[in-house]
């Protein structure tokens, strides 16, 4: 029995599926990243990663007997950084920008630790998944320069690890938010709305209404984690969610910079390929994008 289900798994792990969903989140994760590092956090970025003399390292940084570079070299690897993700956004050399891009984001954000956040992360943890996979297939100008490059279908494999880890983003959200300071005292919303939103006066500056939006983000995240993880009401889903990342970037704005955007641009891998064909196809003025499933799974 216990064979048989490890045989199914990997059956199922290795079916064809279509590649559109895995290229156009590409594509956004690329957009993003664009906007993330070659606008928004330009300036910031080296001054949290570069500028200081001193850094506090993680663990992981030191075991692999990594050292702080002198700044010329830092500035060198950010740009090289930035270029990579203008490569991820097109589908340009793929692979390569994906792996230039994990390898050097991942030794700034393990090589300092103080201005640490948690949309960082996802970024390592996603680009890292993505060097794995073929999301340069389609929707790129790998697939265009190249034909023998170009893939119609992908390993059930490359959605489901990404799905996996946007559904443990949500789930442990929530999680992190079941304690009294968040729950009882909604002291980090409540402070947020006393600092930033003072202006629109009753009933934001109220406590209640601190209380109501913490224990609507901490029932958000978890409930997001399992229709997405259930995977059928679309609808519901995508209407919630964007409910929820709206009311983020409504109360944080910048702060949270393009997190609550990523967040919606991973939607797409959890839609039925014949969505976001459909959607497509509309976009390019009702082309039609032929496609014949071989028992997709998406």
């Amino acid at each position: 029995m216990i064979i048989s289900f490890k045989k199914s798994a990997k059956e199922n792990l290795f079916q064809p599926v279509d590649a559109l969903p895995l290229g156009i989140f590409r594509f956004l994760f690329g957009f993003l990243l664009c906007i993330e590092f070659l606008v928004l956090s330009r300036k910031t970025f080296p001054h949290y990663y570069i500028e200081p003399v001193f850094h506090f390292t993680y663990p992981l940084f030191d075991l692999l007997g990594l050292k702080p570079l002198s700044k010329p070299f830092l500035w060198l690897i950010f740009n090289v950084l930035q270029i990579s993700t203008v490569g991820i956004m097109l589908g340009l050399l793929t692979r390569i920008c994906f792996i230039l891009f994990t390898s050097a984001f991942g030794y700034f954000f393990f090589m300092e630790s103080a201005p640490y956040t948690n949309h960082y992360y996802l970024i390592f943890l996603l680009s890292f998944l993505m060097c794995f996979g073929h999301s340069g297939s389609i929707f790129s100008f790998d697939s265009l320069i190249n034909k023998n490059a170009r893939k119609e279908q992908v390993g059930y494999w490359e959605l489901f690890l990404l799905r996996f880890q946007i559904c443990v983003v949500f789930f442990f959200a929530g999680l992190a938010k079941l304690n009294a300071d968040w729950l009882i005292h909604a002291a980090p919303l409540y402070l947020n709305l006393v600092k930033h939103l003072f202006f629109l006066g009753y009933p934001l500056q109220e406590k209640w209404m601190a209380v109501v939006l913490s224990w609507g983000g901490m029932l958000s995240d978890l409930g997001l984690g399992i229709l997405l993880f259930i995977n059928r009401w679309h609808k519901l889903t995508f209407t919630w969610l964007c409910l929820f990342n709206g009311t983020n970037i409504f109360l944080f704005g910048l702060g949270i910079q393009t997190f609550p955007y990523l967040m919606l641009s991973t939607y797409v891998l959890f839609l039925p390929s014949a969505i976001v064909r459909e959607s497509v196809a509309r976009f390019l003025n009702g082309k039609c994008l032929k496609y014949e499933p071989i028992m997709d799974k998406t």
